[in-house]
């Protein structure tokens, strides 16, 4: 608030653990403005858990880890790469802010922006990635 108040800053967010962000909101604390949080195809527990205080109370939240530390792997025969599938997942999370994916190359730059004009993914491919889950070993978003 301090910060606020000297014009330095005018939005606060917090990047953290599932836990530590649904422990935030049942606190006392009300100056944050958005929470940084691992979501993607295999740690969806915040979509359930957290989603929805966050857009009730209408604060910002930033997916990071998109592509579960190079976790998800989809086989099939899907016109999108693996990186596009999991940014489209994410995209459709009504509530969702942003997205942080990780980009080491040009080409990875240039699929992750492709992914954003997309259309929205089909009933295969959401056949797909609920498949992927099933088979998926337990993965702790952190």
């Amino acid at each position: 608030q301090s910060l606020r108040s000297q014009g330095k800053i005018r939005h606060a967010g917090v990047s953290c653990r599932l836990d530590t962000a649904l422990a935030i909101m049942d606190s006392d604390v009300t100056d944050l403005s958005a929470f940084q949080v691992t979501i993607n195809l295999l740690a969806q527990d915040p979509i359930d858990q957290l989603l929805p205080l966050v857009r009730d109370r209408g604060l910002g939240l930033v997916a990071r880890q998109p592509f579960a530390r190079g976790d998800v792997f989809v086989a099939g025969e899907e016109k999108r790469s693996i990186a596009q599938l999991a940014i489209r997942f994410l995209l459709e999370l009504d509530g969702v802010s942003s997205i942080l994916p990780s980009m080491m190359t040009p080409a990875n730059l240039h699929a992750n922006v492709e992914a954003v004009d997309q259309p929205p993914l089909s009933e295969e491919e959401r056949a797909v990635i609920s498949r992927v889950i099933d088979r998926a070993p337990a993965h702790h978003a952190d």
